[in-house]
């Protein structure tokens, strides 16, 4: 994987803290940390919403059932970004 550009690095601080304002208490927003999606599956993204309580994941990592949403940022693969952080 390449290093991540600025642009990535601050869509990734802006929406986490945009889902922390809005969430407050109701969902655990976690950056670039794994989520199990199977015994064979356990990806990093860029942003996952999932059942709050950080002690709940001493002994696993979010699962599909705990997962609420997963968002991964995309800058150098579009043409156009419909954001205007990306001019």
């Amino acid at each position: 994987m390449s290093p991540q550009g600025t642009p990535h690095a601050t869509a990734i601080r802006l929406t986490g803290r945009l889902l922390d304002n809005r969430l407050l208490e109701q969902g655990l927003v976690q950056t670039q940390l794994p989520v199990q999606l199977s015994n064979y599956s356990e990806p990093e993204p860029d942003l996952a919403v999932v059942m709050p309580d950080e002690l709940r994941y001493l002994d696993h990592h979010p699962t599909p059932s705990e997962i609420y949403l997963i968002i991964e940022v995309a800058d150098t693969t579009l043409l156009h970004a419909p954001c205007s952080l990306f001019p």
